[in-house]
């Protein structure tokens, strides 16, 4: 399948999610159908589709979300996976050697990689990145100098965590933390006979400018 039937797949089984990833892989979707595809279509001088995401995305059948994996789902009659290599894993799809190595590249970068199986064959990736604040790096550091031991917690895999952790000084990473825990997780205390040291908890979760990148396989 090329990207643009590719991104309408992952489009049509996220849009149920109410995952604040989920709703910026379909805006991603829609503005690639609606804006960026250089189609025939789109070069006409006809108007502009309406851009909301009824008009142009699968019909869905069984939706359901798995914390802490992704989405499933049944259109067209084949199921579709969305999510981790977990999600994959246990449904019995096969990862290639190939797209585990550029996964990691993903991850080693601070993106996180999202497969896509459809017919329970792999189809695709998508590469999403919560680019940074600017002011991130140097709000740590003051912290730090402050006596504050800043702690990150995040439901994504730890290899991008550890990569977003690096480019702001975080040290302290509690990774692949399911949603309904996040509020939940508390700092383990190692040192129980000292003086307790001041904590922030940055809760991490993609809910800002999403940078998306796609391959299909």
């Amino acid at each position: 399948m090329d990207r643009g039937e590719f991104l309408t797949l992952v489009a049509s089984a996220e849009a149920s999610s109410e995952h604040p990833l989920a709703k910026a892989i379909v805006e991603y979707a829609r503005h690639f159908h609606f804006f960026d595809d250089p189609s025939p279509a789109k070069d006409s001088k006809s108007p502009r589709k309406e851009s909301k995401p009824s008009g142009w995305l699968l019909d869905v059948c069984d939706f359901s979300a798995l914390p802490g994996r992704g989405v499933q789902c049944f259109i067209k009659g084949q199921r579709v996976l969305v999510g981790n290599r977990k999600l994959l894993t246990e449904s019995g799809v096969t990862i290639s050697t190939a797209v585990e190595r550029f996964v990691v590249e993903l991850e080693e970068s601070a993106k996180t990689g999202i497969l896509v199986a459809y017919d329970e064959t792999l189809v695709g990736v998508l590469g999403v990145a919560d680019p940074l604040k600017r002011e991130a790096a140097v709000v740590i550091e003051g912290l730090i100098k402050m006596g504050v031991k800043p702690i990150m917690v995040t439901g994504d895999n730890l290899r991008t965590a550890m990569a977003v952790a690096k480019e702001v000084g975080i040290v302290d990473v509690r990774a692949e933390v399911l949603a309904r825990e996040l509020l939940l997780k508390q700092p383990e205390d190692k040192t129980r006979s000292e003086e307790p040291k001041p904590s922030v908890t940055a809760l991490s979760d993609p809910l800002d400018d999403i940078f998306m990148l796609s391959d299909t396989f």
